[in-house]
């Protein structure tokens, strides 16, 4: 499973650190995201491996200084071992030197080798984002190779061996364990041409009718699962919450002016 995502339609990238140990599936629904991606690799103790930053704040001990892929913004999304330089950033395996050729040998820990699930991120020459993720058993020279061979000037292995897992824009790979952490992708979007009319009001927990509908159509078009029956009940509820959070809204469940605001922003 692959995919090639233009930079131009990327509205956001960002690092999921899972501390509420979610499945990928969870992690998706939760945040709305359209990509979505096993991250670096991680200890028994549920510690990642360095380095791995997050909104300017190291999540991982002791930083090594590996090549990696570090970005403020889908605009700057550069591969790097200049970690410090950047408000999120994320290695393992780099398969690429900085000039865009492949290494040859590469240089992993001995449990890194072998034939297994893989997956990698990385950048092509056309400026596209490139995700991997397969259960076929590989090699990372093989991975490598593959990345090459899809116009990859850059890229990374990332966690696997049983953790490979994603879902890109619904083609999925599942993976029974739960990973420390993710990358999400984000697509931008096209103005909504809503076919219900906006409520005037704030909508709340049992409230029904064709002002819910347009809440409910909304929240599909932000990619959360949601059915369009008019019925603002337990399951609408549940994505409102997921919604608010996601956005930095009071996670309260009510669709005030706030929430309302930030459902136009497509």
């Amino acid at each position: 499973m692959l995919s090639k995502i233009s930079f131009s339609k990327i509205d956001k990238i960002e690092i999921y650190v899972n501390n509420g140990r979610k499945t990928m599936a969870q992690i998706k629904s939760l945040t709305g995201c359209d990509y979505i991606i096993n991250g670096g690799i991680f200890n028994a103790d549920w510690t990642p491996c360095p380095i791995l930053k997050k909104d300017w704040k190291l999540v991982s001990d002791n930083p090594w200084r590996r090549v990696g892929y570090g970005w403020d913004s889908p605009n700057n999304f550069t591969y790097t071992s200049q970690y410090e330089n950047y408000k999120d950033f994320i290695c393992c395996i780099e398969l690429f030197d900085s000039n865009g050729k492949i290494l040859s040998p590469l240089s992993y820990p001995s449990a890194m080798g072998g034939a297994r699930p893989r997956s990698a991120i990385g950048v092509t020459n056309s400026n596209e984002l490139f995700l991997y993720c397969t259960t076929t058993n590989t090699t990372p020279e093989r991975l490598r190779n593959i990345m090459a061979s899809n116009d990859c000037k850059s890229g990374v292995m990332l966690d696997g061996g049983g953790s490979s897992q994603g879902n890109f824009n619904g083609t999925k790979v599942y993976a029974s364990r739960i990973v420390h952490n993710f990358i999400l992708v984000y697509l931008k979007k096209d103005k909504v041409n809503n076919p219900f009319p906006e409520p005037s009001v704030a909508l709340r927990y049992g409230n029904r009718g064709i002002y819910v509908k347009w809440l409910q159509f909304q929240l599909n078009a932000h990619g959360y699962g949601c059915d369009v029956d008019g019925s603002f009940g337990p399951a609408t509820k549940k994505v409102v919450l997921a919604f608010q959070k996601n956005k930095s809204l009071a996670v309260d469940g009510s669709v005030g002016p706030a929430t309302k605001a930030k459902l136009k922003e497509i």
